[in-house]
Order: structure tokens, then C-alpha cells, then sequence
């Protein structure tokens, strides 16, 4: 670096040495090499593409194995990961092994062919000429290394191909998120396929918008292990990012554009306006919300605060008997009070969802039983509810089968109950938390039925709100027998001060008497 006579600011950096630092830095790769791709225009600085590279980075360092990013669309997440990136690992690995997956042939050969147009490039020669490309197959770009980046669509055969970086990009349109085939089908293939076919110590990167509360990314997270990155269009709260070494290097307060240098307040609200809520939260403010079915409006959920004083409890489950995979047993915890027009209303007070053994369910049941010591115990009576109720009754008095409340063998009994429970959920009778563990979930649940991939949530809270005025009876009964019953305290108003005429009064009338 060198400085002309009488000026202290440092002088440009050369061409060589911004190739010497593209090498080592991704961040730097990708603003030097951007013009190429845009007719010569150079990037406009965005903090959160710091953010990203300073991601990216820690992935090739070993530090993360797993990546997801949640950007709104048209914020270069698929040029900055699935082109730009497996450019300069090419450069930097040039025998690496990418499989890069998007929702369909068309964006997959379109990327593919950014990313070839970077690599034959007279700049990134300059910076990698050790990484040249032998093959450039519009889904199959191979270096002289040995390196391959394989392209191939959601659903695509990569069988003979081992990864040792996959890139899943946006694997899902936004038309395809209402349809529960398509989402089980896409996680299906990640599982049967896609996570198969990645080496042990192999990298993962998914990127994409948010589009429902059950999408692919929810999927993911549910799994747990992954390093989560959601930069929503604009900022609710106040966040401060920090690089690999610690240091501070954004602090992006409520209100804050994730792009100010490209995207104006006035360009953002006319996009919040042409666009349905849920479409705007989920795809730009990655908040998916519950655009659901139809059938209920989870705006209309009565909700409650806080907590209150319950005179009973009842646990009302939904089962399920298998371990890995399928559908939960879920046990719903409601708590009989009276709101303030003094009408009995059941909040819901917990969910336990899991995934267990048959042996375990019953187990299950008999521990919350010991712990919660509810009034009543609702178990599904068909399947292998069936086996539990015959088994547990002989031990618990207060519990009964579903079957008490319905004709279990009528068909469209989930969806009937559903119809019946909505009056007394919308009418304040029983009411749902503003705040609980898994509250997400379960709204989701409401807001899919029936189409969802789960409904056992919404099924045994919908038990109790379609049965509500039996059960409470019910409770009450066993409730007094087991002595379950926790009656709610009178409150007594207190006695106001006497007037210094009545104290004078009363006086009076003792010294008569």
C-alpha cells in the first residue's frame, strides 16, 4: 500500500491485492466479483450481507454444520448463497462436492449458469487460476480437481452423487404452501433422499422466505441442531450482530430496513399494502402467520393473560403410539374458573405433545395424573385408546373414553366436534393463552384443520369446548369424590371506617348499656 507526498489517506488497493483478500475472505469475494453479473454496477453495502459472509465463513471454518437463512425475496439470498458462494468454495476447495437444490429445473439451471459465468470469468481466474472448470453440463459443472456442483430440482434424482456441502434454495413456491402433499412430499425427500446422500462431516444451508408456520424451515427447526438467521424486512426489535472474533459490527434497532441503500419506507409500504397480512409477515417479516383453511379464524380464539384461580382441573388427551416419526400423544390441561361476567370458562393451560412408546402413554397418563390431580381424565376410546381406558379405569375412577361424549364411529367426527367447539372458543367459554410453550404450534393446527399434517392439538382441545357443559358436570362429580375440588375464595368486601358519629353513637350506647 502506498501514499502520495502530503496526503495521509491510504491509496486504493491494486487489483492483486483485492484478489489476494477475495481468497481469504467470502465478504470480499462477493462485492469484488458482483459487477460481473450486473453489467459492471458494484454492489450496494448492506450490512446483512456482512452477516451472511461472516456466516458462510464460519461454515467453511468448521464452526457450523448447519445453516438456515430467512431473507425476503429479492434481497440476493440465492445469488449470495447458491452462486456466489459455491463459486469461491471452488476457488478456495476446488475438489468440492455441492448439491444445490431449488424448487424447480428452471431456477436450478438458471443458477447454475451465474455460477459458470463467475467461474470463467477473467476476474475470478485472476483470483483462483488453479480452479478450472472441465465440464459445464447446464446441471453439472465439474472442475479439473474433481470438483462437481450437481443442480437438480425438489424431488430430482441425485442417486451416485455424495455431497459434502448441499444447498437447498427457496424448495418451495409460495402457491404450493396450502397444499399438505406438496410439503409432506418435499419433507419426505429431504429425509429419504436428500439428507442421505450428504457425507458424515458434511455441510447443510437451506435459504428461503418464510412462508406458513409449518413450512420447511419449522420442519428444521423442530429437528433442532440448526444455526437459524431470520432478517425480517423490517426490524421489530433491537438486535446486535457480531462477527466470528466478537466484536460488534450491527446493531439493528426497531424500525430498521434490512437494505435502506435500495429499498425505501415508501417502496416498503406499498408493499405491505398490495399484499394480504399473512402473505407480507410470513414472506417479508419471516413471521409466518395462519393463513389456514378457512374454517376457523384464529383471530376469534378467545384469549386470556393471566392465570387465575381454578376450582378443578382436566386433562383431556389425544393418543398416539409410535416413538420415531407419525403423530404425537398430546395431552391438553384445562382449568375451570369464572370469567368476569361470572360465567364458567376452561382456559387451556398447558399442551405436552410427544412422540412415545405404547408402554410409555400409559405411563404418561398416570405420572400427570399424580402430579396435576385432575378432577376428570378424557382418553380417546378408539384404537389404542381403546386398550388404555379398559386398563387405566380399573385404577383411575375419574377417567372416561371419548366415547362418553360421541359416537366415535361416525364418520367426520373430528371435523364435526371442530364445528361444535368453535361457538364456545369464540364466545369466551374456553379460552386459549396470549403466551404458552408451543402456542405456535397449535394455532397452526387451527388454523390448517383439516388439511394440516397434524390435528391431535386442535382434537383434544376441541373435546373439551364441543363437550364443555358435560364435562364441567362431570368434574365436578369426581372431582368431590377424590376430593380434586379447589374451591374458588370468596372475597369479602372490606368493612369501610366508621364516621366520627357513628364512633360517638356506639359509645353512647355502651355507657347506657
Amino acid at each position: 500500500m502506498s501514499s502520495s507526498s502530503g496526503n495521509n489517506q491510504a491509496a486504493p488497493f491494486s487489483i492483486d491485492q483485492l484478489a489476494a483478500l477475495a481468497r481469504l475472505d467470502f465478504g470480499i469475494f462477493a462485492a469484488l466479483v458482483f459487477p460481473e453479473l450486473h453489467d459492471g454496477a458494484q454492489m450496494i453495502p448492506a450490512p446483512y450481507v456482512n452477516l451472511m459472509a461472516e456466516a458462510l465463513m464460519s461454515m467453511r471454518d468448521g464452526a457450523e454444520k448447519r445453516l438456515i437463512f430467512n431473507l425476503p425475496p429479492g434481497h440476493m439470498k440465492s445469488l449470495i448463497v447458491s452462486v456466489l458462494f459455491t463459486a469461491w468454495l471452488f476457488g478456495v476447495e476446488p475438489s468440492k462436492r455441492i448439491l444445490c437444490v431449488s424448487y424447480g429445473d428452471d431456477l436450478t439451471r438458471q443458477l447454475s449458469r451465474l455460477t459458470r459465468r463467475v467461474m470463467i470469468s477473467p476476474l475470478y481466474r485472476r483470483i483462483f487460476p488453479k480452479t478450472i472448470l472441465a465440464k459445464q453440463a447446464e446441471d453439472l459443472l465439474t472442475t479439473t480437481k474433481g470438483g462437481q456442483r450437481l443442480a437438480t430440482a425438489v424431488g430430482g434424482t441425485i442417486a451416485g452423487f455424495r455431497s459434502e456441502l448441499t444447498i437447498i434454495d427457496d424448495p418451495m413456491q409460495p402457491d404450493e404452501v396450502a397444499s399438505e402433499v406438496k410439503k409432506q412430499g418435499l419433507r419426505d425427500w429431504y429425509s429419504g433422499v436428500v439428507e442421505q446422500r450428504l457425507v458424515p462431516e458434511g455441510a447443510m444451508i437451506v435459504v428461503m422466505h418464510r412462508l406458513a408456520p409449518d413450512d420447511f424451515t419449522a420442519t428444521l427447526l423442530e429437528k433442532g441442531g440448526w444455526f437459524h438467521l431470520s432478517l425480517p424486512l423490517i426490524a421489530v426489535e433491537e438486535i446486535t450482530y457480531t462477527d466470528r472474533s466478537d466484536r460488534d459490527f450491527w446493531v439493528r434497532k426497531p424500525g430498521d430496513l434490512l437494505s435502506p441503500g435500495w429499498t425505501t419506507p415508501q417502496a416498503v409500504d406499498d408493499i405491505r399494502r398490495s399484499l394480504p397480512k399473512e402473505i407480507f409477515e410470513g414472506q417479508y417479516q419471516q413471521n409466518p402467520q395462519f393463513g389456514g383453511s378457512g374454517i376457523c379464524s384464529i383471530d376469534r380464539l378467545a384469549r386470556f393473560e393471566e392465570r387465575s384461580h381454578y376450582e378443578l382441573i382436566v386433562h383431556c388427551w389425544d393418543l398416539a403410539g409410535t416413538k420415531s416419526g407419525g403423530d404425537w400423544t398430546v395431552c391438553a390441561e384445562f382449568g375451570l374458573t369464572r370469567d368476569q361476567q361470572r360465567r364458567e370458562v376452561f382456559d387451556l393451560l398447558e399442551i405436552i405433545r410427544v412422540r412415545v412408546e405404547l408402554p410409555d402413554v400409559r405411563e404418561l397418563i398416570r405420572n400427570q395424573d399424580r402430579m396435576q390431580k385432575p378432577a376428570l381424565v378424557i382418553v380417546d376410546g378408539v384404537g389404542i385408546g381403546r386398550a388404555i381406558v379398559q386398563e387405566l379405569s380399573r385404577e383411575m375412577r375419574h377417567l372416561l373414553p371419548g366415547s362418553s361424549f360421541d359416537d366415535q364411529n361416525v364418520s367426520g367426527l373430528k371435523v364435526r366436534r371442530f364445528h361444535n367447539a368453535m361457538p364456545a372458543m369464540y364466545d369466551g367459554l374456553v379460552r386459549l393463552p396470549t403466551t404458552m410453550p408451543g402456542l405456535e404450534s397449535l394455532l397452526a393446527e387451527f388454523a390448517a384443520f383439516p388439511d394440516g399434517r397434524h390435528d391431535d392439538q386442535v382434537d383434544a382441545a376441541c373435546n373439551v369446548a364441543a363437550n364443555r357443559e358435560l364435562i364441567i358436570r362431570r368434574a365436578r362429580l369426581f372431582g368431590e369424590r377424590l376430593g380434586r375440588i379447589r374451591p374458588i375464595p370468596r372475597v369479602v368486601p372490606p368493612i369501610p371506617p366508621k364516621s366520627r358519629d357513628q364512633e360517638l353513637y356506639d359509645r353512647r350506647r355502651q355507657f347506657r348499656d
